[in-house]
């Protein structure tokens, strides 16, 4: 039989592709209308939580008394303040993954309820707005669909969604604002903002903001497209503000190519310290009032040895004494240069003949020879280790070494914790004396036993009293960490009672106390206001105002939030877990961006924006905040280390945060010179010209 192996011709094959083609059109579109029925049911489903939401609120918190009698215009609220009530959750876009909606909602009284017997009944005008979605749609009481109910109109404004997906409550920024160009770029909220160091890069909104009116958008990582030139010189975007500016730090001159690739001291309008000293509370403010200035209570220091220079003198190695004098015997120029080890000299290029001798044990270190004594052996001092209260007022050196002067520069490491009687030849003294820090030529001792120190201090009108008092037993250097962490007030005494107290600001885990010196019944809450307060400016202020008015025009500046954030850790001064130095609150790295004392530490020109209203120009510098937005090793590195506005620390010494040259975060004294570059604020309405934001393009704005 034979087999029919005849195959399809060509016709055939095209019309089964062309019918395969059909099909799959057909299945397309019903596919998509499938998706779209059900992404339309999505925003409906929208629609009704907002009226529900919108419901519970009435039912909860009531409406007005005059929208129930008038039952004509009701009353509209913004899905924000639902949100904000908890009363609704985020719009997100159904369509649009991480776009936010807007909407609203009228409710107005029905007119047969208007009855004053009758229990009123609402109707709701839900208008919702996504990127690609809108409606204005009514539901009966109870949130019933209600097609039959038709709104009226209102004059309530409904704000559009934002193309850029940050949040539908932020306006319009088609219009190509710099703010709305950083909007658009964001990437969402970063979730390695305490990330150490930086894991991402891009553009990120801070997440407590996304339903503001303007989301708070920020610039992190080692970014190159955050660019703009302003005024002729080029600036950094760092963050986006609350009402919708745009926070600029400076960044050099524009290139010669039109370019903005600065770094180094390019970067920076010059150095500056951020103030003149270091040991006051007024030192940390960006502007400052009176100087409570930190002052060193040293333990008393001992000499043992003398150090003694002079470029050349007359030497000998052998003396003679005779009426009151000593006289060198055939004496020889010599300079410090030389070993002068086992010489005698007057410290004199001339005179052979003196009082007083030095004898030379090495390099500077020398022991001075007086009242007719020739060997210097023969001078020696008495310590002990231990020491025996005797019950009487007096003390014992209960293990007593002697030890040769000459041989304290061989041997002084070993006699720190040493107590001894303060001739130094006693072995029973009427104090307690403990060698507390040594060098190779003197020592310092602590006599602090029994002295008294409070938490806290009452004023009679003409001295103070210790309250809550705790008497050191173990002298300063044993009982530091106890009363640096609490016991802060002292009158440096064993009775607690003086006409000026000292508050300790720090403990030296050595020997040594720091203290604001009070008097006339002040308080240290009252020091720290009048330190406070802004009257002076900074000397870092005083040159960024300087530079600001030779340079800049503020027309296109908004009047934005400075934050120089006094706050201590704890918010308090007082009671602190460290005994050495007060941390400011900034011991977590933070997102934060609000100020804490706005009316302290927010530096603004005027209070409109909320500041306290005691800038000249509308200009300060980073803060680090700003700093930790942008993470380590970002588009901040500029191989110099320049300053931010935060306070960081006090110690024996202020200290503000800066960033490093390598890009981390890092602090410097408040009297040390670091790179100085301003922050300024652009206002919303400012809009791209050109450009791409990267160096080679910044972006140029219409101005």
């Amino acid at each position: 039989m034979k087999n029919n192996n005849k195959g399809f011709t060509l016709i055939e094959i095209l019309a089964a592709i062309t019918i395969l083609a059909i099909i799959s059109t057909i299945a397309t579109v019903a596919v998509f209308r499938y998706l779209d029925r059900t992404r339309k049911s999505s925003y409906e489903t929208m629609e009704k939580s907002i009226c529900d939401a919108a419901n519970n609120y009435v039912i909860n918190e009531g409406l007005e008394s005059d929208v129930v009698e008038a039952g004509e215009d009701g009353v509209t609220y913004d899905a924000k303040e639902l949100m904000s009530s908890k009363y609704l959750e985020n719009l997100m876009d159904p369509k649009n993954n991480k776009k936010v909606c807007s909407a609203n909602v009228n409710v107005r009284v029905t007119d047969a309820t208007l009855d004053d017997d009758a229990i009123p009944e609402y109707y709701y005008f839900v208008k919702l707005r996504c990127k690609d979605y809108s409606s204005n749609v009514g539901f009966s009481s109870g949130c019933a669909l209600n097609k039959n109910v038709s709104d009226p109109g209102t004059d309530e404004p409904v704000v559009e969604p934002d193309d850029d997906g940050t949040g539908g409550n932020t306006p319009d920024t088609s219009d190509k604002t710099l703010y709305g160009v950083v909007a658009k770029s964001s990437n969402g909220t970063d979730a390695h903002i305490s990330s150490l160091p930086t894991l991402s890069k891009g553009v990120y909104t801070m997440d407590e903001t996304l339903n503001d009116n303007f989301p708070i958008h920020y610039y992190r990582g080692n970014v190159d497209n955050n660019n703009v030139i302003l005024n002729g010189f080029c600036w950094k975007i760092v963050r986006t503000t609350s009402t919708g500016g745009v926070k600029l730090l400076y960044n050099g001159v524009v290139n010669a190519d039109g370019g903005c690739n600065n770094t180094g001291t390019a970067s920076e309008i010059g150095k500056a310290k951020f103030n003149e000293s270091s040991g006051s509370l007024s030192d940390f403010g960006y502007m400052f009032g009176d100087r409570y200035n930190i002052s060193s209570i040293r333990d008393e220091v001992v000499h043992v040895l003398t150090g003694v220079s002079s470029s050349s003198a007359l030497y000998s190695k052998n003396i003679t004494y005779s009426n009151g004098n000593y006289k060198l015997l055939n004496p020889v120029t010599r300079t410090d240069k030389d070993d002068n080890s086992g010489y005698y000299s007057c410290k004199s290029l001339y005179s052979t003949t003196c009082s007083e001798v030095y004898y030379v044990i090495s390099g500077y270190t020398t022991i001075l020879l007086k009242d007719g004594v020739t060997d210097p052996s023969t001078y020696t001092i008495i310590l002990s280790k231990t020491i025996t209260d005797n019950g009487n007022g007096t003390y014992t050196l209960s293990n007593p070494e002697v030890l040769k002067r000459i041989d304290w520069p061989n041997d002084y490491s070993k006699y720190k914790g040493y107590y001894f009687c303060r001739d130094l030849t006693s072995t029973t003294c009427e104090n307690k004396n403990l060698i507390t820090w040594v060098d190779y030529i003197e020592f310092e001792y602590d006599n602090k036993y029994n002295y008294v120190y409070g938490s806290d201090v009452s004023w009679d009108g003409t001295k103070y009293t210790l309250v809550d008092t705790f008497v050191s037993k173990n002298l300063w250097y044993g009982d530091r960490n106890t009363i640096g962490e609490k016991y802060h007030y002292t009158c440096l005494n064993t009775t607690g009672v003086c006409t000026e107290v000292n508050f300790i600001s720090t403990t030296s885990n050595v020997s040594g106390l720091y203290v604001f010196t009070l008097k006339n019944g002040e308080t240290m809450t009252y020091a720290m206001e009048r330190a406070f307060a802004n009257v002076n400016s900074s000397t870092v202020k005083e040159k960024i105002d300087s530079w600001f008015a030779g340079h800049m025009i503020d027309g296109f500046l908004e009047d934005t939030i400075w934050c120089n954030d006094k706050n201590y850790l704890y918010y308090n001064f007082f009671g602190r877990q460290s005994p050495y130095y007060v941390p400011y609150d900034y011991s977590g790295r933070q997102s934060l961006i609000s100020c804490p004392n706005m009316s302290r530490d927010g530096y603004s020109v005027t209070t409109e924006s909320g500041g306290n209203g005691t800038l000249t120009y509308p200009v300060a510098l980073l803060t680090y905040s700003e700093y930790a937005l942008a993470g380590d090793i970002s588009y901040l590195t500029t191989g110099e280390e320049w300053l931010t506005m935060s306070p960081s620390h006090i110690g024996f010494f202020g200290n503000v945060f800066s960033i490093s040259a390598s890009g981390y975060q890092s602090t410097v004294g408040t009297w040390e010179e670091a790179g100085v570059r301003p922050v300024v604020s652009l206002k919303h309405d400012i809009k791209v010209k050109s450009g791409d934001g990267t160096v080679s393009s910044p972006y140029e704005l219409e101005l």
